[in-house]
């Protein structure tokens, strides 16, 4: 959001060095990913200017001009139309060469999964906008369009249900706002391969958002090298191993260029199946990685003998369309595909044969050069089914919360303590913390308890003025429905300990005086020891405050002369609040 741009000029300033400058450092970076064993790239806005989309704290992003009060400047772009830079491009071949290991990304627009980069190599940290899934079983669903939740109060539903057999749950977007948490799943897979690294390359950011600003200083804390190529300063430029101050897809070309290897020219690619059954004939996109169906289609045409049998127009939740005719095996059928033609991409003429049942497609294109589809096709491959489409990573917490010890925090990350990540900057204080939240002397709360209206257990949230339990943002939106309610304002989240208020539209750092109870509280019962960084609050709390703390540490058997003194920290924390 707005308050999230950067005040200092020095830090809004673009600097651009030179060509011979940038041929230097891609050089030499050449020979960092050359002898580095695991490489992660971290990816920000930055790297999707050049396809027109605009960054976020740029001279011209659209937070900075919501800062100066120039929102109407901001342009309106359909991220679904977007082609992948160079950059992304790039990017795709060292995954495929095998000198890249994993991307983590910050961007929403879907280029690094349009340029190739499998799902397994990818942590969209904070959501795709063009998947949705659903909130009962997971899957996820691909569509050829930009994803929106629709509604007031469930912000999230875009209205779709999941077509899976005995499920048709709600589908929600995997967008994640401003005040929402981070999906544990993606970042715990993003920490994971940032600690495994040795060389982590940041691209096209400006590393102001904590949690994912921290994961380049997990890879530097464990002993990796740091390169970031960013038009603007950050803060963590005086750790970078190597520091470029260029365009991504400058820089990149430099690199491939160094690395003898060509940046890879984009191709639509598009996967799809054609069968007959005894009284229709059906056609399906399907995603090219998994070839779950998707919606892709907007109609298809079927012709026998030249002879029009009919056609289907494909709506924004269909993945299969069919066309009602009894064909036999004894007549071929031609079938006239129209995409959204978002890319300007022609319709793909497809044929399923006499004698065959079923035969799927493979077929790609250069939007920008070329007039038709090249096609390979196959005849064989099982029938697509709703059923095929699989669970993801962003969806809803529906399992159980487990305690994990301190040493191995929930997720596998090592050394690393979650309790504190925010997608946002917290505040450190609101007025609502002093007149919206209940004593906790008497609080005795399961964190794995259920939601007190569906009965959800997982990404559920406490009431810190009544102390009552109500699913989050991700399930059925109850503790909103408590708050618009009861008008009980601070809540905590049993997921990754975070505090929010509804009244403010803030996230508030546990430290608050007010707060720092529940959180040493919650915190040890979660993970089974007091978070590492806790004696940070007592400059700030007053004697309830330090009162409440001392009464916490006593129940947990931690008594000490003084609860907040002596608490030192394992893990640098520096960057979580930025």
């Amino acid at each position: 959001m707005a308050f999230t741009a950067h005040q200092d000029e020095r830090m809004l300033e673009e600097v651009r060095e030179g060509p011979e400058a940038i041929g230097e450092k891609a050089a030499a970076f050449a020979e960092m990913l050359r002898a580095a064993e695991h490489v992660v790239v971290f990816t920000g806005a930055g790297i999707s200017t050049s396809a027109g989309i605009p960054d976020y704290r740029g001279p011209e992003g659209m937070w900075t001009l919501q800062a100066k009060g120039e929102a109407h400047r901001i342009r309106g772009v359909d991220m679904a139309t977007m082609l992948p830079t160079p950059t992304h491009m790039a990017l795709a071949e060292l995954l495929r060469q095998g000198l890249v290991h994993h991307i983590i990304s910050q961007n929403v627009d879907g280029l690094h999964r349009k340029s190739g980069v499998p799902k397994a190599s990818l942590s969209e940290l904070h959501g795709n906008g063009n998947i949705e899934y659903c909130s009962v079983c997971r899957r996820e669903y691909l569509r050829d369009f930009s994803v929106h939740g629709s509604s007031i109060g469930r912000a999230h539903e875009t209205g779709r249900r999941c077509l899976a057999a005995r499920c048709g749950g709600a589908l929600h977007d995997t967008i994640i706002n401003f005040g929402e948490s981070l999906p544990p799943e993606e970042v715990a897979r993003a920490f994971a391969h940032a600690e495994k690294a040795d060389l982590v390359l940041v691209m096209g950011s400006s590393l102001t958002v904590a949690p994912a600003s921290d994961l380049p200083r997990t890879t530097k804390r464990r002993g990796g090298k740091l390169a970031i190529v960013n038009l603007q300063r950050t803060k963590q430029d005086a750790q970078a191993d190597l520091r470029a101050f260029c365009g991504t897809d400058d820089f990149v070309r430099g690199l491939m260029a160094e690395l003898a290897t060509p940046i890879p020219p984009f191709r639509l690619r598009r996967a799809l199946a054609l069968w007959r059954t005894p009284q229709s004939v059906h056609c399906a996109a399907l995603d090219p990685e998994d070839l779950a169906p998707a919606t892709l289609i907007r109609r298809c045409v079927l012709e026998v003998n030249c002879t029009p049998l009919g056609e289907a127009q494909g709506g924004p939740e269909q993945v299969i369309l069919s066309v009602p005719g009894s064909i036999g095996c004894s007549s071929s059928i031609d079938a006239r595909i129209e995409f959204y033609r978002h890319y300007g991409e022609p319709d793909a003429v497809l044929q399923l044969p006499q004698d065959v049942q079923l035969r799927h497609f493979t077929i790609s294109i250069d939007p920008r050069s070329d007039k038709a589809w090249a096609v390979d096709v196959a005849d064989s491959g099982k029938v697509p089914s709703p059923d095929d489409i699989l669970p993801g990573k962003g969806g809803a917490m529906t399992a159980r919360v487990a305690p994990s010890p301190p040493s191995a925090p929930a997720g596998g990350m090592g050394s690393v303590d979650t309790s504190g990540w925010f997608a946002v900057q917290p505040v450190d204080d609101c007025p609502h913390t002093w007149t919206d939240v209940g004593a906790c002397d008497k609080l005795c709360v399961d964190l794995s308890a259920a939601c007190g209206t569906c009965g959800n257990v997982g990404e559920n949230m406490l009431c810190l003025s009544c102390h009552k339990v109500f699913c989050g943002r991700h399930v059925q939106q109850h503790m909103l429905a408590h708050h618009e309610e009861t008008g009980h304002a601070i809540v905590c989240g049993f997921c990754d300990l975070s505090f929010w208020c509804y009244k403010c539209d803030e996230y508030i750092v546990p430290q608050n005086p007010a707060l720092a109870p529940f959180y040493l509280g919650m915190h040890t019962a979660k993970f089974g020891a007091p978070p590492p960084s806790f004696g940070n609050v007592a400059p700030h709390a007053n004697a309830h405050a330090r009162s409440g703390i001392a009464q916490a540490h006593e129940a947990l058997g931690a008594i000490a002369e003084d609860p907040l003194d002596g608490v030192e920290p394992v893990t640098d924390t520096s960057g979580w609040f930025a």
